[in-house]
């Protein structure tokens, strides 16, 4: 009978160092302060982890990490109220153009009058 070497990995908590189960095992990647690091932990420690960061991400909400073309890193949501700032900026006569950041006075324009 010949024997086929076979390979085990443990996968191993990196804040506690006890082994995990591959169902309870949870990668996390993230980047701190221009470093980029990636953690295994269990699920109750990554649940830990994304209930400490929420309201960090709340409050900025995420950045396009694409590698493809570069955007204004503008989402979806702002893009449709420019489009609306624009609009009404127009028919209330101000000049903005049609593409790039609109002044503040606009904005502030536009939101006074909602």
């Amino acid at each position: 009978m010949t024997r086929i070497p076979r390979t085990i990995f443990d996968i191993t908590d990196d804040l506690t160092g006890e082994t995990l189960s591959s169902d309870d095992a949870v990668n996390i990647q993230f980047t701190y302060d221009g470093l980029d690091y990636e953690v295994d932990v269990s699920r109750e420690s990554a649940k830990k982890f994304e209930d400490f960061l929420k309201p960090y991400m709340d409050a900025r909400g995420p950045k396009n990490r694409s590698k493809g073309r570069p955007t204004s890193g503008v989402d979806g949501n702002a893009r449709a109220q420019n489009k609306l700032i624009r609009e009404w900026a127009a028919e209330n006569g101000f000049t903005v153009a049609p593409r790039g950041v609109i002044q503040q006075e606009v904005r502030d324009a536009y939101h006074q009058s909602h």
